[in-house]
């Protein structure tokens, strides 16, 4: 098929993991954290497999809006302008609760200085996640 100047290529985009029913859309620009840095999928994207960070996904719609979801790792597939993101849970920044994020970043912080050496690895992760959900969370609210 021969695309024209005015059609504009999009991605297919769909989320899913246990806990959640699956969100699909179409956009414009995928943005993800990876485990070996952050990336951006655009239509004609090369054939990926990568494994995901905590952190923020970033969603362009066709029309321009943007999503923000805080993800909590996983796994994403690019293929043929399909994007397949395979998170273990995540959460669309408008739906966050941010009251509860700061606590449980204020949480995992005090329990970091105090050097719980049983706790510290999870309290990273604990940690990371707060952060990422409050970054999502006030992407959603354009307040950075």
């Amino acid at each position: 098929m021969i695309q024209t100047g005015s059609a504009k290529r999009l991605l297919q985009v769909e989320i899913c993991s246990m806990d959640k029913a699956p969100v699909r859309l179409e956009a414009s620009l995928v943005k993800l954290e990876g485990c070996l840095g952050p990336f951006t999928v655009l239509p004609g994207h090369a054939p990926m497999l990568a494994s995901l960070d905590i952190g923020v996904m970033t969603l362009h719609s066709a029309d321009g809006e943007r999503f923000f979801y805080a993800v909590n790792g996983g796994v994403v597939k690019v293929c043929n302008d399909q994007v397949l993101i395979l998170p273990q849970s995540f959460e669309e920044g408008v739906e966050i609760d941010m009251e509860r994020a700061q606590q449980a970043k204020t949480k995992a912080e005090t329990i970091l200085k105090e050097r719980h050496s049983s706790e510290l690895e999870r309290m990273e992760v604990v940690l990371k996640r707060a952060i990422a959900r409050i970054r999502a969370r006030s992407y959603s609210e354009g307040k950075v």
